[in-house]
């Protein structure tokens, strides 16, 4: 068997969750992280000043001053600016919080200011608010406690959860109840667990107990669009770690993550990430030819710096409530 040679060294960013908290939060000022994921976490940036790059399994961002956006758990991504910024990370352990992991493993979050729509303008907000308060009596206090620490981060999870998962991202069912929900959830689930294989779409109708046609125009609706999309999506997430981290062949890779032929692998990777595998590839042998560089901020620097911004957007938030 040919050796597999590793081209990138994806590292597993461990958050410092200290003293057993269930969240942890860093402010910096970034230039060049590495590239990584995290294994359990969801990632919460939010660009205080300046702005930062991220480049996230097939998105590329732009945060400004104001704006945010989620990272899920095992997400390859990295963050970059040749700006000068402030950041807060805030990351949550999804195996601490009040719903079950056995649950979460399986939900996209999609929250950001560029595709933000109406009805989720005031949620996202709410994460603002909380995002800012945590880090204003964190800086201020040293640490928060474990119980302010908990509820914070469940209210985060809760908001995120009732209009930031994929599907809510589309609102494909406004008035949605528990039943389509879960519905979709079970179909997610499933397909992820088993997307290595090959999965029919009459084998999922069976196992999620709905008629076939039905079952492809539910999944029509949903943010994949149809169900070869689904499952393309899937084993491209798959694939883009192995296309990082080794030089096994585009034909190797995608035998390995489910495609019977790697014109699929081409065509759906090409459609969701916008760019072939080799593209994508090649972007992170360069992007790590620059060093890493993340200016940490002490407690004391950051309430200094914090206490203007949190005290100049209560005021205007207190204004507009008022209003």
């Amino acid at each position: 068997m040919r050796k597999i040679n590793k081209i990138l060294d994806l590292k597993q960013q461990l958050p410092d969750y200290r003293n057993g908290s269930v969240v942890s939060i860093d402010i910096c000022k970034i230039r060049h992280t590495s590239v990584h994921y995290h294994a359990d976490a969801v990632e919460l940036v939010y660009c205080l000043d300046g702005q930062v790059d991220i480049h996230c399994n097939h998105e590329f961002i732009t945060l400004k001053k104001g704006q945010m956006f989620t990272i899920d758990f095992e997400d390859v991504h990295c963050l970059y600016s040749s700006c000068d910024n402030l950041i807060v990370m805030l990351h949550i352990n999804l195996k601490k919080v009040y719903i079950p992991w056995s649950y979460l493993q399986f939900v996209y979050f999609a929250c950001e200011d560029s595709t933000c729509k109406p009805y989720q303008q005031a949620p996202l907000q709410q994460i603002k608010n909380l995002i800012l308060s945590i880090a204003y009596l964190h800086s201020k206090k040293g640490a928060l406690s474990e119980k302010e620490c908990a509820a914070a981060a469940n209210k985060i999870i809760s908001i995120l959860l009732n209009y930031f998962d994929w599907f809510n991202y589309i609102n494909i069912y406004p008035n949605s109840n528990d039943e389509i929900r879960e519905r979709f959830q079970a179909i997610s689930s499933y397909c992820q667990t088993n997307f290595r294989r090959k999965v029919t779409i009459s084998e999922l109708a069976k196992t999620v107990h709905i008629n076939e046609n039905y079952l492809s125009q539910f999944i029509k609706k949903s943010p994949y669009g149809s169900f070869s999309n689904m499952i393309g999506y899937m084993r491209c997430f798959a694939a883009q770690s192995l296309l990082v981290t080794t030089d096994l062949s585009v034909i190797d890779i995608s035998n390995r993550c489910g495609f019977s032929d790697d014109k699929y692998f081409y065509k759906h990777f090409k459609l969701a990430w916008g760019q072939t595998p080799s593209q994508y590839r090649k972007w992170f042998q360069n992007y790590i030819k620059v060093k890493d560089e993340i200016i940490a901020i002490s407690k004391e620097e950051a309430h200094r710096i914090i206490e203007p911004y949190a005290a100049e957007y209560f005021s205007k938030l207190m204004l507009e409530v008022g209003a």
